[in-house]
């Protein structure tokens, strides 16, 4: 939590007119390249989105120039499914990295490209330190799947290490505890032995093997999804990557036409904390102390 406060901590700014009900622009975009997948993890709350879909280069570029035109300054390839099983990701990752944005990538691991070391972060999600229980867990039939992302771990670092260039990815592995596996310690052991930058490790959340009580408590309404933008592989906006969950479609088209709009105010009305507790969202129960705190530590 320490880490989303201090990077919440320089839009102070736009989180106090947030707080008023203004819609400020965002500055991040969260893009999902691809509704498909080739793991089946048997906790995955995407699964509903998993219809195959794969966004096109024409639909990506045109979205892409509109929030380089809109001010954006970051994007993350994220999604229900694996963005690298699009196969038009380099290019879309060399257009971001060319029109002077920030980029990052959440991926399962499986696919390893070299356009992923011209992006800024990388993370990986292993979820668990044990191939068995790996297997058991996100993909019982394929059995050499382990180890195809711990190879490619491995070269993504090592090729990483090696540039010479200003730019390299900061790689880090992200862990989930369950009842399959509590050992924290070992899911950091593994991450130093793979030499990656960083180590994040969370809770299985909505499921049976979950450690945590599923039923979260339901919080205020979250007030801070302008600070970010998500489209999907069709290039339609929604209000936050947790819009499975609830309609919250913003629409299609010019983000500028869509942002601040008659709809994008009464779907932020409509948030139901229920839902948004289901996977326990970090954005809705910020401790506004905490977060002035960190403002201050980062001016």
């Amino acid at each position: 939590m320490r880490n989303l406060y201090l990077k919440l901590a320089h839009r102070w700014d736009d989180i106090q007119k947030c707080i008023k009900g203004e819609i400020p622009k965002p500055l991040s975009a969260t893009i999902y390249p691809s509704e498909t997948c080739n793991l089946n993890c048997v906790y995955c709350h995407s699964k509903s989105l998993h219809d195959g879909g794969l966004m096109t280069w024409d639909v990506y570029k045109a979205i892409l120039d509109d929030l380089l035109d809109f001010g954006i300054k970051a994007v993350a390839f994220e999604g229900g499914g694996e963005p690298m099983l699009n196969p038009e990701m380099p290019r879309f990752i060399s257009y971001a990295v060319e029109n002077g944005l920030k980029v990052g990538i959440l991926t399962n691991g499986t696919i390893y490209d070299d356009s992923m070391l011209a992006v800024d972060w990388i993370r990986i999600s292993l979820d668990v330190p044990d191939k068995d229980v790996f297997n058991e867990l996100k993909c019982p039939s394929q059995k050499d799947v382990y180890d195809k992302i711990l190879s490619n771990i491995l070269l993504l670092v090592s090729k990483k290490n090696k540039q010479s260039t200003r730019r390299t990815p900061a790689v880090g592995v992200k862990y989930l505890l369950s009842s399959k596996w509590k050992d924290r310690e070992s899911c950091k052991k593994q991450a130093r032995e793979l030499g990656v930058d960083y180590c994040q490790v969370k809770f299985v959340r909505n499921h049976d093997s979950s450690l945590v009580d599923n039923i979260a408590k339901s919080g205020a309404r979250c007030k801070l999804t302008p600070l970010k933008v998500v489209i999907n592989y069709d290039g339609t906006y929604y209000l936050c990557p947790f819009f499975h969950h609830q309609d919250m479609r913003i629409g299609n088209g010019s983000i500028k036409e869509l942002w601040g709009s008659e709809e994008h105010r009464k779907l932020i009305l409509n948030i139901d904390p229920s839902k948004c507790a289901l996977y326990d969202c970090p954005m809705r129960n910020i401790n506004m102390d905490r977060l002035k705190e960190a403002h201050l530590e980062w001016v």
